[in-house]
C-alpha cells in the first residue's frame, strides 16, 4: 500500500492526475448533449412516433378534422422526405390528407365553416406536399383566410372582436408559404397582421391569448401569457419580417450594381426604410423583447400545451435564424426539447396525455405530429431553399444575381434571356432551378425545339415528362415549348395539361392545342374555367384528336 502511495507522488503521475481532474471540471461545464434530426436518439424517437401514426393513430376528434389530417399528413411527408423517398409514392395518410384538403377547396359552403387553424395548416400542407399541382386550391384557402382577417389585422374566433395569438400564427405562416410557392399575396395583409402583433405584445416582451389591442404603440398588460403563445407571437413577428423583406442583420445590395430605376429602392434600405408602411424599428424592437422574454424563462417544456409549444418554438427559431442571418449548429432549445420528449414518449410511440401535463388541448395523433415536426427541424428544412437567395429587396422584390443587367418589363424586374444549349435548359427545368425557370418564363422564346434533329425526340420526351411531374413554373415552360413546336404528337400531353391544378398551365396548354390544330378559336375554354368547362374541353379535344389519329392513346 505504501508503495502505491509513493508511486502516486511521482511528478509524472501527479501531472496525469491533475490533467484528468482538469478535463472532468471542463466537461462538467459543458452540455452533455448535442442533437440533430440525424442523431441516433432522435431517430429512435421519430421511428416510434411514425410507427404509431401509421398503425392507425388517426383517432376521432381533432385528428379527423381538416387541420388535423393535414398536420398528420405533413408530419409523415416531412419524415419520409428526409429519411425515405416520396418522389414516387406519398405515405398513405399523406395521400389521404391531400385528397381531403383539395376536395374541401371545392366546397365553399363547408370551407367557410372551418376554423382558422385548419385553414392555415391546409395551406402549409399543400405548399409543402404538392404546391405545383394545387396552386388553385392554395389560392382558395388564402382567399378565405384573407376574408376572415379581422379589421385590426389579427385572426381569431368569429364570435369575438379580439384577435387570437394562437390562431394568428397559422395564417401568417400560410401567407408566407403561399408567397414562396409563387402566389401574389397582398403586402397589406401582412402589414396589418404585423401591426396587430406589435400592438398586442405585453410590456414583458411576451404575448397573451386573446390580444388586448391598445390601438397605439404603448403596450398594455396582456393576459394568459405562456411559452406557447410567446413562441406564436414572436414567430409571427419573424415570419412577417421576412415576408416584408426586413432583416435584422446582414449587408444590403450595392446600389452601384443596379440600374438607375432601382437605386432609390436600395438607398432607402441603407437608411433603414423598406417598401412597406410598417414601422421597421418597432418591429425589430418587438423581436428583441420577445427573445429577451425567452432568455429569462429558458426552454423547459411547459406543462400547458407542450407539443403545440414545441412546433411553434422550432418555427420561431428557424425564422429568427433566417431574418438575423445567423445559425446555431447546436441550439440549446432543441437539445432541451429532445431530452424532454425522450422522457414523455409513450410505449406506443405516441406523445400525449400524461400526469406531467396539466393542459393538452390536442389528442395523441396531433401531439405526435407536432413532436415529429419539431424533431425534424421541419421549418428550417423548408426555408433553407430561400435562406441564401441573392439580391432580395424589401417587400419581396427579387433581383437576378447580376443586377447590372436587369431591365424593366412593365413593373417587373426581368433578367436578360438565358443562352445555352437545349440540353442545359431542359436540365434546369428538371432540376427545378427556380431563378433560371423564372428567366425562361420572362423570355418565352429562350427555349425552342424548332429545327432540331436527332436528339430532338429525346428533348420532346423529357419536356412531356416535365408537364406531368415538374414544378408549376417548369410545367408552364414545358407546355409552352411543346405547344409552339406545332407537333401533332404533342396533343395528348397538352390535353392532359388541361386538367392541371394551375390555371396558368391550363391556359398555355389550351393555346398550344389551338396552334397545333389550327383551330384558333379552340373549343371555347375561358382563361379561368371551372371543373365542368375543363371536362367538356378535354372531351372535345380528344374527339378532335381521334378524328386525325383514330388509334390515339391518352394520358389519364
Amino acid at each position: 500500500m505504501n508503495g502505491l502511495v509513493n508511486r502516486l507522488r511521482t511528478p509524472f503521475v501527479r501531472s496525469v492526475c491533475l490533467a484528468l481532474v482538469s478535463m472532468v471540471l471542463m466537461f462538467q461545464g459543458m452540455p452533455a448533449w448535442s442533437y440533430t434530426p440525424d442523431s441516433p436518439k432522435v431517430r429512435t424517437l421519430l421511428k416510434g412516433a411514425i410507427s404509431y401514426l401509421e398503425a392507425g393513430g388517426m383517432s376521432a376528434g381533432q385528428a379527423n378534422m381538416l387541420g388535423g389530417r393535414a398536420l398528420v399528413g405533413l408530419a409523415l411527408y416531412k419524415y419520409y422526405h428526409r429519411f425515405g423517398d416520396v418522389s414516387q409514392q406519398l405515405p398513405a395518410l399523406t395521400a389521404a390528407a391531400l385528397d381531403h384538403v383539395t376536395d374541401m377547396a371545392h366546397k365553399p359552403a363547408l370551407l367557410s365553416k372551418e376554423n382558422i387553424y385548419s385553414l392555415g395548416i391546409a395551406v402549409i400542407f399543400l405548399t409543402e406536399v404538392k404546391a405545383s399541382r394545387h396552386t388553385a386550391e392554395i389560392s382558395v384557402y388564402v382567399n378565405e383566410l384573407q376574408r376572415v382577417q379581422k379589421p385590426h389585422g389579427g385572426w381569431g374566433y368569429t364570435s369575438m372582436v379580439e384577435g387570437d395569438t394562437s390562431q394568428t400564427q397559422y395564417p401568417v405562416l400560410a401567407m408566407w408559404a403561399a408567397k414562396q410557392s409563387g402566389l401574389k399575396i397582398p403586402t397589406a395583409i401582412m402589414e396589418r397582421a404585423g401591426g396587430w402583433v406589435m400592438r398586442t405584445q405585453d410590456p414583458s416582451g411576451g404575448w397573451g391569448y386573446q390580444g388586448r389591442d391598445p390601438g397605439g404603440p404603448t403596450r398594455i398588460p396582456q393576459t394568459e401569457i405562456r411559452p406557447s403563445l410567446v413562441a406564436a407571437g414572436l414567430g409571427s413577428a419573424y415570419v412577417i419580417a421576412h415576408f416584408l423583406g426586413i432583416t435584422a442583420k446582414g449587408k444590403r445590395p450595392s446600389a452601384s450594381k443596379l440600374p438607375p430605376a432601382l437605386i432609390k429602392v436600395v438607398e432607402d434600405q441603407k437608411k433603414g426604410r423598406t417598401r412597406t408602411s410598417i414601422d421597421v424599428g418597432r418591429l425589430k424592437k418587438t423581436m428583441e423583447d420577445g427573445n429577451t422574454w425567452f432568455r429569462r424563462t429558458g426552454w423547459n417544456l411547459p406543462s400547458e400545451y407542450p407539443f403545440y409549444y414545441l412546433y411553434g418554438l422550432e418555427r420561431c427559431q428557424s425564422f429568427r435564424e433566417l431574418v438575423e442571418k445567423s445559425s446555431e449548429e447546436e441550439p440549446e432549445w432543441y437539445d432541451s426539447g429532445i431530452d424532454s420528449l425522450a422522457k414523455v414518449q409513450l410505449r406506443t410511440g405516441a406523445f400525449g396525455q400524461s400526469e406531467e401535463f396539466s393542459v393538452m388541448a390536442c389528442n395523441k395523433p396531433i401531439a405526435t405530429a407536432f413532436a415529429v415536426l419539431f424533431m425534424l427541424r421541419s421549418t428550417r428544412e423548408t426555408i433553407e431553399k430561400v435562406a441564401h437567395r441573392d439580391g432580395i429587396l424589401r417587400g419581396g422584390y427579387g433581383l437576378p444575381n447580376d443586377a447590372s443587367e436587369v431591365r424593366l418589363k412593365g413593373n417587373k424586374i426581368v433578367a436578360p434571356a438565358i443562352t445555352g444549349t437545349v440540353e442545359d435548359m431542359i436540365s434546369m427545368l428538371e432540376d427545378d432551378e427556380a431563378d433560371k425557370i423564372e428567366n425562361m418564363l420572362d423570355n418565352p422564346d429562350a427555349l425552342s425545339l424548332t429545327n432540331l434533329s436527332g436528339s430532338g425526340t429525346e428533348f420532346t420526351a423529357r419536356l412531356r415528362r416535365i408537364v406531368q411531374t415538374g414544378s408549376y413554373k417548369a410545367r408552364i415552360v414545358a407546355a409552352t415549348t411543346l405547344g409552339k413546336q406545332g407537333d401533332l404528337d404533342n396533343a395528348p400531353i397538352l390535353i392532359f395539361a388541361l386538367t392541371d391544378g394551375d390555371p396558368r398551365v391550363v391556359r398555355v396548354a389550351r393555346d398550344g392545342l389551338r396552334r397545333i390544330s389550327r383551330r384558333f378559336d379552340g373549343v371555347g375554354l375561358p382563361d379561368n374555367p371551372n371543373k365542368k368547362q375543363v371536362e367538356l374541353a378535354v372531351k372535345q379535344w380528344k374527339d378532335w384528336y381521334r378524328s386525325v389519329r383514330p388509334e390515339a392513346v391518352f394520358i389519364e
